[in-house]
């Protein structure tokens, strides 16, 4: 077991008796792998929980109704082509979940911080992250045009495919996936408007909610939302509660480790975390 792992390990066990908040999940995946994918939902039913779509989790956020029973509600951000793989387990284990699209690489294959790592790696990414709107496109344009990558992202017909799927509801992620509380008034709401209106117009369906590219949002970014959507989901890692903000539900983010999801689920890691970056 890596160092990592055993860490996360231990952290879980101790989790187990300090977190009790943990009956009602909001987890969301980028483009996790089959096996670790199948796993997390094996120990997630394993637990007792149920599987929600988007509306179940608005409706309790709303105070619609108070469940009696553990529910979880899953989530994929970007709109990856891998996610196609995973079809016969949401299949096999009756799961729905919620796929977050960026349209514009519905056209053009993939994102743009594929183009950044592949450049100059996950701290080429970390820097673009922090320009301004203007030289942030331009350093965009300038890898796009000197870099060829294979396809990453659905296409339009692979995503007319899922949304015709019983356990799949598609819904927004802007169009272009830029941090948003870099970009001008004007570009935020075309970000926003615009995807939902592509997808609305090539799906046939409705598109009523957002997910913050990055988890980057101020309440500039929550006033725009709203105008649009009916809810938007965060980054935050938390639990989603009764009377809580629409327009910043919190998801708890999960990778392929097994043992640091876990203990992200049940709040010790993030919570250890903190004490941490305090500490430096």
């Amino acid at each position: 077991m890596r160092v990592k792992d055993f860490f996360a390990f231990v952290l879980y066990y101790l989790g187990r008796s300090v977190h009790k908040n943990n009956d009602i999940l909001s987890l969301y995946f980028h483009n996790p792998s089959f096996d670790a994918f199948e796993k997390m939902i094996l120990w997630l039913q394993k637990q007792g929980y149920s599987f929600m779509s988007s509306d179940t989790l608005v409706s309790y956020i709303k105070g619609e109704f108070t469940p009696n029973e553990k529910l979880v509600f899953i989530s994929f951000d970007d709109g990856w082509q891998k996610t196609l793989l995973l079809l016969p387990l949401l299949e096999k284990y009756g799961i729905p979940v919620t796929v977050f699209v960026s349209t514009e690489a519905l056209n053009s294959g993939n994102f743009w911080w594929e183009y950044a790592r592949h450049v100059g790696g996950d701290s080429k990414v970390r820097t673009l992250k922090e320009l301004d709107e203007e030289s942030f496109n331009r350093e965009i344009d300038i890898m796009k045009s000197q870099v060829k990558l294979d396809r990453s992202a659905l296409t339009i017909e692979e995503l007319k495919y899922f949304v015709q799927h019983p356990l799949i509801e598609i819904q927004s992620h802007t169009h272009t996936h830029p941090i948003l509380t870099n970009i001008s008034e004007d570009s935020l709401n075309i970000e926003l408007q615009y995807s939902k209106q592509f997808l609305e117009v090539n799906l046939g369906t409705i598109i009523n909610k957002l997910s913050y590219p990055n988890g980057s949002y101020e309440n500039r970014e929550k006033v725009c939302a709203s105008k649009y959507y009916e809810c938007a989901f965060s980054t935050i890692q938390g639990y989603p509660i009764q009377g809580g903000d629409l327009y910043s539900i919190p998801r708890i983010a999960l990778t392929d480790e097994y043992w640091p999801n876990l203990a992200k689920i049940n709040g010790i890691w993030h919570f250890v975390r903190r004490i941490v970056k305090r500490g430096r």
